[in-house]
């Protein structure tokens, strides 16, 4: 280091046999089992260089691996997220569809009930004394019924 900055000192690449590794002053002393010891050091203690570039190759493909991974994950959650979307859009639709459907018979429900009344109202009120019974009823109701399903489109 000079002015604060690293100097280059020899622009060579290392020579065959040639130590990769620059000495250092040496550290304090480790207590025992503070950290593990590679055997693949050529000297304790010395990191050469081909075990920094060993070590950062490895962790650059398990992050490339991590983001692999990754980028499928967010695929597949996108294919749910549009799957499930749709899937609410469709429901919405059918409970539309059903609510309207509903309504609509509601409508021709209270419609019924209200002929049905006044074909009541006009029995009891005729030339008939007697009050109208049960197999009446169910008369009226078939013809009705008959003439609803007479009525709509197959």
């Amino acid at each position: 280091m000079s002015d604060g900055r690293y100097r280059l000192l020899d622009s060579k690449p290392v020579e065959p046999g040639e130590p990769e590794a620059v000495p250092r002053a040496p550290r304090k002393k480790r207590a025992a089992g503070a950290g593990p010891r590679s055997s693949r050091r050529s000297e304790p203690g010395k990191t050469t260089y081909s075990e920094v570039g060993r070590t950062a190759i490895e962790k650059l493909i398990d992050l490339g691996r991590e983001v692999g991974t990754l980028r499928g994950n967010l695929r597949t959650a996108r294919e749910e997220a549009r799957e499930a979307r749709e899937g609410r859009d469709e429901a919405e639709r059918r409970a539309q569809t059903y609510g309207a459907r509903v309504r609509e018979l509601e409508a021709k429900l209270e419609m019924a009930e209200s002929n049905l009344r006044t074909i009541l109202a006009a029995a009891k009120g005729g030339a008939r004394s007697d009050n109208v019974g049960d197999a009446e009823m169910d008369a009226i109701l078939g013809v009705l019924r008959d003439r609803n399903e007479a009525a709509r489109p197959s």
